[in-house]
């Protein structure tokens, strides 16, 4: 998943959890219809490799929930967070929006050297 995908509010983490358990629980029924007609090893182990990278996924979002809180705008309304980096920010760009970063630099004007520089999300 891209930066993008990874930001929301904690309600859109929670509903996002919720689908990822439903995505598991179906992964697992379809595993138990397709053991009774005799499935292969190897797509046993493609159907639990797929289970434990979205139980990552579910206990990345769950670590995020745990030690953040939702962010006000200036308006008073709920700005997205981004669990991969969460001082970023969704930004228009000439490909559409990216999650990331302004740089600001300031350089002297006589020799051409950056004095300053600054990141902003």
């Amino acid at each position: 998943m891209d930066k993008k995908a990874w930001s929301g509010t904690q309600e859109d983490y929670k509903k996002k959890i919720e689908k990822l358990e439903k995505t598991i629980r179906y992964i697992l029924n379809k595993h138990v219809k397709e053991d009774q007609s005799g499935i292969s090893r190897t797509a046993v182990k493609d159907k639990k490799k797929h289970v434990e990278n979205i139980r990552k996924k579910i206990d990345k979002i769950g670590q995020f929930l745990s030690v953040t809180e939702d962010k006000k705008g200036s308006r008073g309304n709920i700005k997205k967070s981004n669990i991969t980096d969460n001082e970023s920010a969704k930004m228009p760009s000439s490909k559409g929006v990216i999650q990331g970063y302004n740089g600001v630099s300031i350089a002297d004007s006589k020799h051409q050297i950056i004095v300053h520089a600054e990141a902003f999300g």
